[in-house]
């Protein structure tokens, strides 16, 4: 079994001068912080959220969720980057949006603040005080491969919907011999792409993606042995002080 590890996701404050906890929370909080915290737990790579177990916590809305440690070691590396930084530009796409719509919740409503914070340690949290910034996307043009489940594949302008394992909705054009000479049909099934298309140098954003072909595509990993290369990338950094300095200045000097 791989190790585990636990995620908090808190909203504290009040609302109209009432205390946010399970007991009382304003239903839309609640419908959208739920929501929120889905989508991030979706953006991460390799996580089952079938073994995804949630405890609600008292002295505030807190979700506690039990996963795998890799998604633990995931946010962690985002509250790292964001904490040295500021940068919503240099974490991945879904939690940076999120997190840019939690910061201006606590621009309208400055007695609320979120945080997460992975296996009870520094994290991230958004108060009103807090100011994040977006710098200068940087696209490139790439060819990519991208997995995920065919939402919908046709229509008069002939083009695909996929959702990724990232729960990232990606467009792609293509042409309609693309679909005709396909012998199975892939609508609501996991597969894979190959596309060109342009992709964010810093969060893996994919935009104006036009499809190569389709690929051959296997839903299973080893979570093992992912985490043994994450581990083994993790070292070879450990001679650059800052990555995120590094990247910075890598840009600047291009």
């Amino acid at each position: 079994m791989a190790a585990q590890g636990y995620i908090d996701f808190i909203v504290r404050g009040k609302i109209n001068d009432v205390p946010i906890t399970p007991a009382s929370v304003e239903l839309g909080l609640l419908k959208s912080f739920s929501e929120d915290v889905a989508a991030i737990m979706n953006s991460i790579d390799g996580l089952d959220k079938g073994n995804v177990i949630v405890s609600i916590g008292e002295g505030s809305l807190k979700y506690k969720t039990m996963v795998a440690l890799l998604a633990v070691n995931s946010l962690a590396v985002d509250a790292k980057t964001l904490n040295q930084t500021n940068d919503l530009s240099s974490i991945n796409s879904v939690r940076s949006k999120i997190i840019e719509k939690w910061e201006k919740k606590t621009k309208t409503n400055p007695t609320i603040e979120f945080e997460i914070r992975p296996n009870g340690e520094d994290g991230i949290k958004i108060t009103s005080q807090k100011q994040f910034k977006k710098e200068e996307s940087v696209w490139i043009q790439s060819e990519v491969y991208l997995y995920g489940v065919f939402k919908d594949i046709g229509g008069e302008k002939p083009n695909i919907h996929l959702t990724t394992g990232k729960n990232e909705k990606v467009l792609i054009s293509c042409k309609e011999g693309d679909i005709k000479n396909q012998t199975e049909n892939r609508v609501y099934h996991a597969g894979g792409v190959r596309v060109f298309a342009k992709q964010n140098l810093y969060t893996g954003e994919i935009k104006e993606a036009n499809l190569i072909e389709f690929v051959n595509y296997s839903p299973q990993y080893d979570e093992d042995e992912l985490l043994r290369l994450t581990a083994k990338g993790r070292e070879a950094w450990t001679d650059i002080p800052d990555h995120v300095e590094w990247v910075r200045n890598l840009r600047n000097d291009g």
